[in-house]
């Protein structure tokens, strides 16, 4: 949990209101790359960023670099466990890196526990 509080603290202060084109607009390439990267995102390839305004290879610089910051905290174990455990799906963002079992696992525990506690939520309903 120690690992998640920054996350939840950088991604609070980004707030609600801050879209992929409001962080472009203010020049926050690598706020945005680390944004997706926490978020379990795929990288932006530059054809994508070209629709986000990017007008030189120092601003794709930048998004990669926040993108690998934010991706080694997503893939982190403790951080993909959390994200299955709210329940979004792993599409092979860790895939990169060696320990991407491990990853996957505590992913998949996550995600059974989440799966569990919804099917016990519709049970309590019906």
């Amino acid at each position: 949990m120690k690992l998640l509080t920054p996350i939840l603290v950088t991604l609070s202060l980004l707030g609600c209101s801050s879209t992929d084109t409001e962080l472009a607009k203010d020049n926050q390439w690598e706020l945005l790359g680390f944004k997706d990267g926490t978020n379990g995102q795929h990288q932006r390839s530059s054809t994508e960023l070209t629709f986000l305004n990017v007008v030189d290879k120092s601003q794709v610089e930048k998004y990669n670099n926040g993108f690998v910051r934010g991706n080694a905290e997503y893939c982190d174990v403790e951080s993909i466990y959390e994200s299955g455990l709210n329940g979004a799906k792993y599409n092979g963002q860790c895939r990169h890196l060696a320990n991407e079992p491990e990853i996957v696992s505590a992913w998949h525990e996550g995600y059974e526990e989440y799966l569990v506690t919804e099917s016990m939520l519709e049970i309590t309903s019906d």
